[in-house]
């Protein structure tokens, strides 16, 4: 997962660790930095400035004199592109800056006529791939004056990390943030999530969670007064450094809350819903639906759907659908933050061939309180950015009750070697979200309760590496520990086998090891044993190697020596294994030692004889030599 590391500032203040002690700090807390991208040149002394007047150059007909402010002083510059006009706010190039590529700014003659600095692309500071004019920053929120890199993190650091496979939390700049709240002690931010207007019931809108088992919380926000248009800069800059592609400003803020939070949102067009219904069930067989991707995928009715009254609009927590796509001419959105079930999620993916940042952060198990949380953020940003304004909210919930660990004192040094005060335990909890519900009186029992984006965390001894983890496991100190050995529990077969092993190698035998499948082709090659023991078909073989389970453990010997004689040609093996063989049971099975048979024994027989078709022998030991 890729980080910005001028975003990390926005939750943490870690504006005197540079982005190299950090990925250290990042490593020695279990996440590990695969690399770390800087830029090539770093953009300097490029301001926001205002465009005064702009006249024709007196020497040359295609370039422009401009006059530009930096609210304090004016400057002459030489441009030659035509799509700037007066009253334009522009990043503006003092002299002595530098630019993408390292190129440096100095005051020149053009045609005779001095340039003081130059008005910028976004291609030449790292902000556009390709540009085919000056920025123009009119609709962004600057002041004239301030330097670029005070809006946009033109100069940023990507921390591209590896997240355990078990940390959904991670998933997310915030969740690395509180991470490293927790390592360095430093405060957590949280980003706002202010909603300024009130909800109203006005507006028809109907929400059925039908498949319940496969949802446990479904929200949809309904949005109007919606302006889609282009997301402001930052917001574009930061998800491409992060992997993804600006679209507009609605489905730029999903994937924006999606990068902040670690929780995946959806964004439907209102007018495109029929009957505006939203129903969350699972697909029929055959059932199609035309994906964003442009691919028309075909579901089965093991796979969740998000769906109008007519047909799927949306394969849930994976990918949404062209049909209800948010476009230019979208005015009212439904706003979905949701929980689905990993497993079906991961399913789905594997059935459908698609993998989607969603689909990804949904199989790690999303949040129950993220859930919210990333509604209300995406609706801040929406209401700030698009004008947008909320109508109506929805929810379909199923309680949540968060899990309790009790986190015994004496049990850290035990585990650790090492005593931590009480009070750096309880610090290093809390940091990390756990909270403390209650302490015994003596402060040697605390009970956590664990939150929802913590799934990881089950047991008392999660909780003790947690503490070792952000403590630093270099001061534990290695020690050398001693235990008490238990007197061995003696087995007659372990015993047998131990006496059977040890005089065959003294007679000069070698003991092989072989897998328990067989292939139908050796069944073939012994069919008076095919009859007498009935070989175990398995369901899904790994290959045609491995069709049965072996019914004897001859096949594996006779397999042994053809491959020693035609390799290495010995004037003798001299081989033998112990293991266990499998068949189906054609009758019942009776002791040797019973001399009479009950009646409830009879019964069982007459169950094993139905039942031979799927019960087979697997305890029966077998000795093989040759």
């Amino acid at each position: 997962m890729k980080i910005s590391y001028c975003w990390l500032k926005e939750f943490i203040d870690i504006e005197s660790i540079s982005p190299d002690k950090l990925a250290e700090i990042m490593s020695s807390i279990g996440l590990g930095v695969e690399s770390l991208t800087k830029p090539e040149t770093k953009i300097t002394n490029v301001i926001i400035g205002k465009i005064l007047n702009i006249d024709k150059h007196p020497n040359a007909d295609r370039l422009l004199l401009c006059k530009v402010t930096d609210g304090k002083k004016e400057y002459s510059v030489v441009c030659g592109a035509k799509n700037i006009s007066v009253g334009d706010i522009v990043p503006f190039a003092l002299p002595g800056a530098v630019i993408a590529k390292g190129t440096k700014i100095e005051t020149t003659k053009i045609r005779g006529v001095e340039s003081h600095g130059m008005l910028c692309s976004g291609e030449e500071l790292n902000i556009e791939e390709k540009s085919e004019g000056i920025l123009i920053l009119n609709n962004e929120q600057v002041s004239i004056g301030d330097e670029l890199t005070k809006y946009y993190s033109v100069n940023d650091t990507i921390i591209d990390i590896e997240t355990p496979a078990n940390r959904g939390d991670l998933l997310g700049h915030l969740g690395i943030a509180r991470e490293l709240s927790a390592k360095l002690k430093i405060p957590l931010k949280l980003p706002p999530t202010t909603i300024s207007t009130k909800f109203s019931n006005n507006v028809e809108f109907k929400l059925d969670v039908i498949a319940t088992e496969l949802c446990s919380r479904y929200i949809a926000t309904m949005i109007d007064n919606i302006e889609v248009k282009p997301s402001p800069i930052e917001i574009q800059l930061r998800l491409k450094h992060c992997g993804l592609r600006p679209i507009n400003n609605i489905v730029d803020i999903t994937n924006y809350v999606l990068l902040e939070i670690g929780h995946p949102l959806h964004a439907f067009d209102y007018k495109k819903l029929s009957q505006n219904h939203i129903i969350v069930r699972q697909a029929r067989d055959n059932e199609q639906i035309l994906a964003l991707d442009n691919k028309t995928y075909t579901l089965d009715s093991d796979m969740l759907v998000i769906a109008d009254a007519t047909q799927p609009q949306a394969i849930a927590g994976i990918i949404g659908g062209e049909l209800s796509g948010v476009t230019e001419t979208t005015k009212i959105i439904i706003l979905e933050s949701a929980l689905f079930e990993p497993q079906n999620i991961r399913k789905t993916c594997k059935k459908l061939g698609i993998v989607t940042d969603a689909s990804y952060r949904f199989e790690r198990n999303a949040s129950y309180e993220m859930c919210n949380f990333a509604n209300d953020r995406a609706i801040e940003l929406i209401n700030r950015i698009a004008n947008g304004r909320v109508l109506t909210k929805s929810e379909y919930s199923i309680k949540y009750i968060p899990r309790k660990i009790m986190l015994r004192q004496q049990q850290i040094p035990r585990i650790l070697s090492v005593e931590y005060p009480i009070k750096d335990v309880t610090d290093t909890l809390t940091r990390l979200g756990l909270n403390i519900v209650s302490q015994s009186a003596d402060k040697s029992m605390i009970m956590i309760e664990v939150p929802s984006y913590r799934n990881d965390l089950k047991e008392e001894i999660d909780l003790i590496e947690e503490i070792a983890r952000i403590q630093g496991y270099e001061t534990i100190q290695p020690s050398l520990k001693t235990y008490q050995l238990h007197k061995t529990i003696k087995n007659s077969v372990w015993e047998l086998e131990k006496i059977i092993r040890k005089f065959l190698s003294s007679c000069g035998l070698q003991e092989v090891i072989n897998y328990t499948f067989i292939s139908q082709q050796d069944i073939d090659k012994l069919m008076w044993l095919k009859t007498k023991r009935k070989p175990v078909k398995i369901a899904n073989p790994v290959s045609s190697d491995f069709e049965f389970l072996r019914n004897s453990m001859i096949y594996g010997l006779i397999n042994n020596m053809l491959y020693n004689y035609r390799t290495h040609n010995p004037k003798s093996i001299k081989l033998f294994e112990l293991g266990k063989i499998f068949y189906l049971k054609q009758e019942p099975i009776e002791h040797k030692n019973n001399k009479e048979r009950t009646k409830s024994d009879n019964q069982s027989s007459n169950r094993c004889q139905k039942e031979q078709e799927t019960n087979f022998v697997d305890n029966r030991r077998n000795y093989w030599a040759t």
